[in-house]
């Protein structure tokens, strides 16, 4: 009989004779067709050829340098350098706690470093910045890091001298650019904003105002105080007598009963008691440069007080979370525990809820 191989004519008992010879010298090639599995030493070959591969180089690469955790490469290999065990005894690698967790890796991270350093613990996105440190390490901004941390720690602590509207030795609040937060009050605590633009300060005279509105409104005498339409009517032409006097004036054409408070240096000075200054924080809140939107008089006089921007802070974002509570005595509880509890140094500052007028 005869068949064709490789495109040629055998006859059928040839073509046998030479395929036994052929897997007799290659037994690795008549293997995979008898349905054996492949030889070790193929399969080895092929895994290597795999390894040396640039895709699973590359993979291994981005493993490497994305893995968030320190690795350790563990010899498994038969040596002749690795001790002998007892039956049961693993090593030291192997050794787990009831979690799972290595003993090894356990020690590292209580130790903060392992056996070739510090474990590398950056985040898997692949930022490899260090931890920030408080201490001074050179210059405050990185062009890496951006502002390192001492430095904002600084500045947060840094003593910063403000404005405060004060009376009886406490506080009412506290002015920074573009707004105030008020303390414990009859209305609760709160925080406000309004461009420093638009916001005129002064510190005012309230009988040498007074005064001088009655030299230049006469009627006023004559007016029946005691008539609530009459009294209701000389406090609104009083204020408009304040607003025309300082609003529109420049510092030099001000009132002798006024002093306009443009910067903290401008305030009373700390140490001055206020109760006796004899003046009052008057403040108008502008709509646009023509036109007035409001009004303040504080019960207070407008002085100077060092606190760190960390603790203004603190207390501007208390009396924000506060600002939801309808019950001012509740607020006010509330702001004062708060402020005993993780600001006792300026307790001695702040009025108690029990000393709040809520007429």
């Amino acid at each position: 009989m005869l068949t064709i191989v490789n495109g040629e004519v055998v006859a059928l008992g040839t073509y046998k004779q030479k395929r036994r010879a052929a897997s007799k010298q290659h037994p690795a090639l008549s293997s995979a067709g008898a349905g054996r599995r492949p030889s070790t030493e193929r399969l080895n070959n092929l895994q290597a050829l795999a390894n040396a591969s640039q895709p699973v180089q590359q993979l291994r690469a981005l493993q490497r340098r994305e893995t968030p955790v320190a690795q350790r490469e563990v010899d498994t290999s038969t040596s002749a350098f690795l001790p002998d065990y007892a039956a049961g005894e693993k090593a030291g690698w192997e050794k787990k706690d009831r979690t799972g967790v290595a003993d090894w890796a356990q020690e590292d991270y209580r130790s903060g470093k392992g056996k070739t350093g510090a474990p590398d613990k950056s985040s898997i996105t692949g930022n490899l910045r260090p931890t920030p440190r408080t201490d001074r390490d050179g210059k405050s901004i990185d062009p890496a890091e951006g502002v390192k941390l001492w430095a904002v720690h600084e500045f947060l602590m840094e003593e910063t001298t403000m404005i405060a509207s004060m009376t009886g030795g406490k506080i009412g609040s506290i002015y920074f650019p573009g707004g105030r937060v008020r303390t414990t009050h009859a209305r609760g605590p709160t925080v406000e904003e309004h461009p420093h633009a638009l916001t005129l300060q002064f510190n005012i005279d309230p009988i040498a105002c007074w005064r001088a509105f009655v030299m230049a409104n006469a009627w006023v005498a004559d007016m029946d105080r005691n008539n609530e339409i009459h009294a209701k009517a000389v406090r609104r032409r009083f204020k408009r007598f304040k607003i025309v006097k300082m609003a529109g004036a420049a510092p030099d054409q001000l009132p002798p009963w006024a002093t306009l408070i443009k910067t903290p240096d401008d305030a009373l000075p700390e140490g001055t008691d206020p109760d006796t200054s004899g003046v009052k924080l008057f403040e108008i809140m502008l709509r646009d440069s023509q036109h007035v939107k409001s009004t303040h008089p504080s019960r207070g006089a407008a002085a100077q007080i060092k606190i760190t921007r960390a603790d203004l802070m603190k207390l501007k974002a208390v009396a924000k979370s506060l600002e939801g509570i309808p019950d001012p005595q509740a607020q006010n509880g509330a702001f004062y525990r708060y402020v005993t509890m993780k600001l006792p140094h300026l307790a001695p500052l702040i009025r108690k809820p029990g000393e709040v007028d809520y007429g």
